[in-house]
């Protein structure tokens, strides 16, 4: 007779992630598992690898913890031989990523086969807590029995263009159309490719989108999926994003099928989309969210920073603002944007997150209240303007952008008097995030391209501002 094995889960952590990973721990145990944590299993002078090697066959699935310090002990390679044995078992492998990480580090990249789980929102996120129960059992909560027998369209994309693919998939559920994301439909632990393989017979057409950075296509295990819905005669349509700027290079297999492009007029590419999914044509237009009268609250995407900012956690919402953007830019949290990336921002995006921070600052924040200022800042006096009026432009009225940036960051209190007649950038920890603060302190853009010379700052700046006001044309 085979022995079962004696735990639900095996915790692997950093020391340093000791407490936090004890508090999901206690969690779990309340909730009636067994759990396997090395203080409690390994005893004083035993060898660390050796337990570990024994503790696989005694574990019903395996959590990862990645904290902001690595991994410690575990070191990748040893980590890669845990990770090897737990797939021989068919054991489930849970990445979680604890508070303050936002993503699987580049050293880590082999978990990306894993659907993942963050704690973003802190470790009491019952939310995540249900989740990450549902990954260890392998079964979904009684509370979200979720049918999977059919799926309109099939949403392949690359993780740079996430943000802009879910807010498609959420517009797409709107017109009561059934996505097959992986962010949505991946149970912790489980690796998206395999499920996908037994859930494909159901999923009627795919939606392929490309990228400004790279295409889905070029990994064979997505090829070889889109693949099968060409050899089984199902829709396959080519999407092509806005962040796109010159004509991309499709494979032959996809050059013939007509492309829905979001370049064009939003409505008219979901209206395509929508006809692309069904074979039929829709009865009315898809609103975009710039269209739309309803709250911008009836989207995810947007919800969180629209509760801080009607919550006055002006602190908060600043940070909320810049994730949304470095998320649509395709950055970690810890990269900073260039010029490019600020001129290639989402309209959609950058216009509703201006138009929420004028909403509930009472017109005292947003991007559009710092245009105004930057407009006025730029303006030439009367004796400047008549000087250029007779004797032209000089090099130095066409090189002052540097002068603007500074006049600008008095004017909404980022560069002040710190010390007795010295001015200096204030640093984060020094904004006021309260609504007295002078107008247009706030979001807070500096805080994207932290870590810049100076000097950089002003066209970077510049750039934000032509950005949103080519938007609002």
């Amino acid at each position: 007779m085979v022995n079962q094995p004696e735990f639900d889960v095996f915790l692997a952590h950093n020391s340093q992630d000791k407490p936090q990973v004890k508090a999901i721990a206690s969690e779990l145990k309340r909730r009636g598992l067994k759990v396997w944590i090395d203080e409690e299993q390994i005893l004083p002078g035993r060898p660390f690898q050796d337990v570990i090697q024994q503790a696989i066959s005694n574990v019903k699935s395996a959590a990862i913890f990645i904290g902001s310090q690595g991994l410690g002990k575990w070191q990748v390679m040893e980590l890669r031989i845990l990770i090897s044995q737990c797939v021989d078992a068919d054991i489930p492998v849970i990445p979680v990523l604890l508070p303050g990480v936002e993503g699987i580090p580049a050293d880590l990249l082999f978990l990306h086969q894993f659907n993942c789980l963050s704690f973003a929102s802190g470790i009491d996120d019952v939310g995540v807590l249900d989740k990450l129960v549902s990954g260890i059992t392998q079964q979904q909560p009684k509370s979200s029995s979720k049918t999977a027998e059919h799926f309109d369209v099939l949403l392949c994309y690359d993780d740079e263009d996430r943000s802009e693919v879910q807010q498609i998939a959420e517009q797409l559920r709107q017109r009561q159309i059934r996505p097959w994301l992986n962010l949505w439909e991946v149970p912790p632990g489980r690796s998206w490719q395999e499920l996908l393989a037994a859930q494909i017979a159901q999923i009627h057409s795919v939606a392929i989108f490309i990228g400004s950075k790279s295409s889905p296509w070029q990994k064979e295990e997505i090829e070889s999926f889109i693949w099968e819905f060409i050899e089984l005669k199902r829709p396959v349509i080519p999407v092509i994003l806005p962040n796109v700027l010159q004509e991309p290079q499709l494979p032959i297999y996809l050059r013939s099928r007509t492309r829905v492009d979001f370049h064009q007029d939003k409505a008219e590419a979901f209206y395509n989309l929508e006809w692309g999914i069904t074979q039929r044509k829709p009865k009315n237009r898809l609103k975009t969210l710039d269209e739309s009268n309803s709250s911008v609250q009836q989207t995810n995407y947007y919800a969180h920073l629209e509760e801080l900012l009607a919550a006055e956690k002006w602190q908060e919402a600043d940070q909320e603002t810049k994730k949304l953007l470095l998320e649509l830019s395709g950055k970690k949290q810890n990269e900073k944007l260039g010029v490019e990336e600020i001129r290639n921002f989402s309209c959609e995006i950058l216009c509703t997150i201006d138009k929420l921070w004028v909403k509930y600052s009472n017109g005292r924040f947003g991007f559009s209240v710092q245009n105004s200022i930057w407009h006025k800042t730029r303006a030439k006096p009367w004796w400047q303007k008549l000087k250029t009026k007779f004797l032209g432009n000089s090099g130095n009225d066409n090189n002052n952008e540097k002068g603007y940036w500074y006049r600008f960051g008095e004017s909404v209190g980022w560069y002040k008097e710190l010390k007795k007649d010295q001015k200096n950038w204030v640093q984060y920890k020094d904004i006021t995030f309260n609504i007295n603060a002078p107008e247009g302190h706030l979001p807070y853009c500096r805080e994207w391209w932290k870590g810049m010379r100076y000097e950089h700052e002003a066209g970077r700046f510049s750039a934000l501002m032509l950005r949103l006001e080519n938007c609002k044309k």
